[in-house]
Order: structure tokens, then sequence, then C-alpha cells
């Protein structure tokens, strides 16, 4: 898989809404890429499971759930560029 770090990433529309009440944001705690996705929208979390994988300067940082919840939304895609504190998902 081929990265593009001068990409810069776009904030959709949804993602400067509001959460919605309940739900817990999971930002990148760095910029860099989005290596792996580990779970999909639907799924039933645990505090403390892995959700992702980033890549940030060649070193991997693995995301874990913030909180017990579903994975409600995904707004970044494997191989996307992030910047530290964009929201990567939503969990309710």
């Amino acid at each position: 898989m081929n990265f593009d770090s001068a990409q810069a990433p776009t904030e959709a529309p949804e993602e400067q809404a509001e959460l919605p009440p309940g739900a817990t944001a999971v930002d990148s705690p760095v910029a860099g890429n989005i290596w792996r996705l580990k779970v999909a929208p639907g799924d039933r979390v645990s505090r403390g499971q892995a959700l992702a994988v980033l890549e940030s300067m060649k070193t991997e940082i693995e995301l874990s759930a913030p909180a017990d919840g579903t994975v409600l939304r995904i707004l970044r895609s494997e191989g996307q560029a992030v910047e530290a504190g964009q929201l990567l998902m939503i969990l309710e």
C-alpha cells in the first residue's frame, strides 16, 4: 500500500457537526496515515480494543477505543492522511 503524505485531508461537513448525545469521538493523536482499520460500522467494541493502526514517521501507532460502545461511523479510510486531533470515528 502506498501513502501520499503530500495530500492534505479535508474536513467533510458531517465531521464539523456536533456529536450525537452520548456519542464518543475517536480522534487521531498524531499526524500520519491510516494504515489499517480494525473495525467497521455496527461493530461492538470494548474499552481498550484496537480500532485502527496509524502510521506516523515510520512508526505504527495502535488507536484504542476510549470506551465501550458501538462503531456509529468511520470518517476516514485506509491510506488516507490525517492530522493530529482530526475526528476519525464515532462510537455510541
